[in-house]
């Protein structure tokens, strides 16, 4: 392998190789779009002849040499990473016009050095000739790029693993390769992430018409029928996790069960109790376009962008097992952060917080008796709670009136529970 340092050396050379794999610099340095203050790069990774994954990356505006890198993962099970970098926790904003962007003063980039990729292929500016056939193969794809990137660095900081909605079903899996490498890997970053469909599905019968933080969106006997359900979609998905075959079985079945309730009483199944603005925009999934501000796609998909990034085609927004990898990096010390908007019914803070206390490790009573810890802003305005244990060895984060979407509806809480993460600065104000 040719060693490369993530910016250092992408910010000079036009091309990596690494055996068959190859990474080729579209464009480097400062200036450009976003933020013009800080060297950013971008690329694509050619996983084989058939098959490239593009990525987009921008340096920390505080202390490159010494601050952590993040790797964020995909918004779901297809969904295209950099759409973050213009929308949620990147260094710009699209503006509502669609064809220009404003600086992020939120931007997880304040104390962080961020890649964005996108995959599987065909999200983003993700190209092949067909896309891969198992999440292995994806999971392999992330590792390569990943150690390939690593193969020399001069940060300092550590490595984390960010994974956000469905792109948290694959942090487990790509943690525990590359914990196996040379690369310090330092913590996993959860933001309203799908992690263990096992244990955090019953938990949405509960957040329809039981939560605590909105009120109910579903009837008594919509309630009824989706508890009465529930034992038919965990046998599914524990089919599912045996046979991958069964998995969209399983997909159909839970998925109709749990959001098509929500859906056709017309509600936000992204940020409850809202209402989708007009009736057309309610689709099977939720209110159109609601996961992400609009735009998006359009300003990634503007002539200035792809001459920019150097590349042709359509910018793709979205294309149409239980693991036990966790409990065993949490053994060896890696760090685990879940972070979750409270008023998100998709990924739902009360599973996220079920599956953390039931998750079987040595810690697991401490964590169950541990409290949780009402955070204040420098105003003394109360933002959410924490439960931490261990100097923030595994910490839960509730995010107070906040949907799916967390570092874009609360940028500057999301980047504070962030920041206290990585700094293990895990005392409430």
């Amino acid at each position: 392998m040719i060693s490369l340092c993530i910016f250092v050396l992408l910010l000079s050379l036009p091309c990596v190789y690494c055996g068959n794999e190859t990474i080729e610099i579209l464009h480097t340095g400062k200036g450009g779009l976003c933020d013009p203050t800080v060297n950013q790069a971008s690329g694509r990774y050619k996983v084989n002849p058939g098959k490239e994954y593009f990525f987009w990356t921008f340096e920390s505006r505080n202390d490159p040499s010494n601050d952590p890198v993040f790797l964020v993962l995909s918004a779901g099970p297809a969904g295209a990473s950099t759409t973050f970098t213009v929308s949620q926790n990147g260094p710009c904003t699209v503006n509502s016009d669609g064809t220009s962007v404003e600086r992020n003063p939120y931007s997880w980039t304040t104390k962080a050095n961020v890649v964005w990729l996108d995959h599987p292929v065909g999200v983003g500016f993700s190209t092949g000739s067909s896309v891969e056939k198992t999440e292995r193969e994806v999971v392999n794809n992330i590792c390569n790029f990943i150690k390939l990137l690593f193969g020399y660095t001069r940060y300092k900081g550590g490595f984390y693993l960010v994974g956000m909605s469905g792109g948290g079903h694959l942090l487990p899996q790509v943690a525990a390769i590359v914990r196996q490498s040379t690369i310090a890997l330092e913590g996993l970053i959860f933001v309203n992430a799908m992690i263990d469909a096992l244990s955090q599905y019953p938990s949405y019968p509960e957040m329809a018409f039981k939560s605590p933080t909105t009120s109910p969106v579903i009837s008594q006997d919509q309630y009824d029928q989706m508890v009465a359900a529930m034992p038919d979609c965990l046998e599914k998905i524990k089919a599912c996790n045996v046979k991958n075959t069964l998995c969209e079985t399983a997909y159909f079945f839970c998925g109709g069960m749990v959001n098509l309730p929500v859906v056709n009483n017309g509600y936000n199944l992204y940020d409850l109790p809202q209402t989708c603005p007009h009736p057309r925009d309610q689709l099977p999934q939720g209110c159109d376009n609601q996961e992400l501000p609009p735009n998006v796609q359009e300003y990634m998909n503007s002539t200035m962008v792809k001459l920019f990034f150097g590349v042709r085609g359509d910018y793709v927004e979205m294309s149409k097992e239980v693991d036990q990898s966790i409990p065993s990096l949490l053994e060896s010390g890696v760090r685990v952060m879940v972070m979750a908007g409270d008023r998100d019914y998709v990924c739902n803070y009360l599973g996220l917080k079920q599956w953390m206390l039931g998750l079987e490790w040595s810690k697991k009573e401490a964590f169950k008796a541990a409290l949780d810890v009402p955070v204040k802003d420098n105003t003394g305005r109360v933002i959410g709670l924490r439960r931490s244990i261990e100097r923030g060895l595994y910490t839960f984060v509730q995010v107070y009136n906040a949907g799916h979407g967390v570092p874009r509806e609360k940028p500057a809480e999301s980047l504070r529970f962030v920041n206290d993460f990585i700094s293990r600065n895990l005392v409430a104000i």
